[in-house]
């Protein structure tokens, strides 16, 4: 049988249960684990071990974004139950009333930052919470955060995308090449972003886009793309996603308080309840920070605290304290120490449902991932390779394959080391420059983590939410292919001055 045919059944299997059946996600995702399993035993004559070994591997991965998950939330149970929760909103309501403007502020600005210095799932599920604190409904700050959780994913968590990624993906790539071309696809998106989600927001609160809203969206989307742009082509892939946002939100901060957009000047509030309130997630970042900068030797410190899990011979992961869960863990705890309040455990039992599709979907992410050491080619080799022989088109593929391997592992970084090889040699065959591809590769990954499936259900046990993942879905794709086709001309406007220069 054409395996190119019986690599694509997991995925059609999938968004038939999910998308048309609307199956519950985690009877969804055992059974794609299941079907994946047999598939690969049947016709890729997997080793069983092999295939105990990637799964066994991929519930331990779980487990490590389960961390992440129960620690976010005992923050938020803790920050809620001690009140401080309601500090940090009158702060906001105080600074601004209009649900728009903490959309953008909280939204993309701080869900940017967020990504820029820790990544693997903590942007949107810390800021989806302070937008429902806000009076934002719980399953449109789900489907913001995860929007705006896209850009800053092109370099990820201090460049990883990049640094890890398509370095061991593609050995000797240029990758200021890479990251300077990422950083020009991937600012010229950013510009549209923050428009897009107060058009969605629109949509689903009835609130008209006014001429004004469209200029602070946009005006929004370039304070954050040009330090962006800027810090990818003269510094590297480690800080454009931090110094965007970071610069991005002071210069729109500045900006509202001088009663540009909408013509009333902010005041500012009262500061000391809002730090109150941000101490516990300010303590998350400056962790992070510190080790993903190895800040004093920090993150070297944590990284030699751990072990090599070695499944079989060919599947090892490796477990450290340099995993976000276990700092953001850290901060609750000091936090905890600091205001107690034992109804912050509450959290664990609101976590189990987003522990059982977890565990299901990154054990199927894994075997997708492991089919490669069969030695018959790759479950995603198989199905990037519909789209190889295409030729200029291939421009438009290429970020759509980069999106399709963060859908399935919910890592941009995942994505490029998976598919990063398969990219180059496609652009090899298709005549295009090798780094562009590349780079539509790393661009279209980040497209593709705002429909990432266990990035969404960590996100909706975090605002306490069982259901709305095919909700989020169906309307982040539609996001996720305008970001593509954006991605796609502007690489194809690169390519076309790269000819004619």
């Amino acid at each position: 049988m054409n395996l190119t045919l019986v690599s694509l059944l997991p995925f059609l299997v999938l968004t038939y249960l999910l998308l048309i059946q609307k199956v519950s996600a985690a009877k969804t995702m055992l059974a794609v684990y299941v079907l994946t399993a047999g598939l690969l035993y049947f016709f890729w004559q997997a080793d069983l071990h092999l295939l105990l070994g990637a799964s066994l591997k991929g519930l331990v991965i779980g487990l490590e974004l389960f961390l992440i998950i129960i620690g976010v939330m005992l923050l938020f149970f803790l920050l809620k139950h001690t009140g401080k929760l309601d500090d940090l909103e009158r702060f906001f309501k105080a600074y601004s009333t209009d649900e728009r403007i903490h959309v953008i502020i909280i939204g993309w600005f701080f869900v940017s930052f967020l990504e820029g210095v820790a990544g693997f799932g903590t942007p949107a599920a810390i800021a989806a919470p302070l937008l429902v604190v806000l009076g934002v409904k719980p399953l449109l700050a789900v489907i913001l955060t995860l929007m705006a959780d896209s850009a800053a994913v092109a370099f990820g968590a201090f460049g990883t995308t990049i640094v890890v990624g398509v370095a061991s993906a593609v050995p000797g790539i240029d990758l200021a090449a890479v990251t300077a071309t990422t950083g020009i696809i991937t600012a010229f998106v950013a510009l549209f972003i923050p428009l897009a989600m107060l058009f969605v927001h629109g949509h689903f609160t009835g609130q008209r886009l006014t001429a004004n809203y469209v200029r602070f969206a946009l005006a929004s989307g370039a304070a954050f793309s040009l330090p962006f742009l800027l810090t990818a082509l003269y510094s590297g892939p480690e800080l454009p996603s931090v110094i965007g946002s970071a610069v991005g939100l002071l210069t729109m901060m500045l900006l509202l308080r001088g009663g540009y957009f909408f013509g009333e000047k902010k005041q500012l509030p009262p500061v000391k309840p809002a730090l109150g309130a941000l101490f516990p997630y300010a303590l998350v970042v400056t962790l992070l920070f510190a080790s993903r900068s190895n800040m004093l030797g920090f993150g070297d410190l944590l990284r030699s605290l751990g072990a090599t899990l070695s499944f079989t011979t060919d599947v090892a992961h490796g477990l450290s304290a340099y995993t976000p869960g276990v700092l953001i863990l850290v901060a609750f705890f000091i936090a905890y120490t600091v205001t107690p309040n034992r109804k912050a455990f509450e959290a664990f039992g609101k976590a189990i449902p987003a522990l059982l599709v977890l565990l299901p979907t990154l054990a199927f992410a894994q075997l997708i991932i492991t089919s490669e050491l069969t030695g018959r080619g790759g479950i995603p080799e198989y199905v990037a390779s519909l789209f190889s022989g295409t030729s200029y088109v291939y421009l438009l593929f290429a970020p759509l394959i980069g999106a399709f391997g963060s859908f399935i592992a919910g890592s941009a970084t995942v994505s490029n080391l998976m598919l990063g090889a398969v990219q180059s040699s496609a652009a090899m065959y298709n005549d295009l420059p090798v780094v562009l591809v590349v780079a539509l590769q790393a661009t279209g990954a980040a497209a593709g983590n705002m429909i990432a499936i266990h990035n969404i259900v960590a996100v909706l046990a975090v605002v306490n939410m069982q259901e709305g993942l095919p909700a989020i879905i169906r309307n982040n794709v539609v996001v996720a292919i305008g970001f593509v086709v954006l991605a796609a001309l502007a690489a194809g406007a690169s390519l076309l001055l790269y000819l004619n220069a």
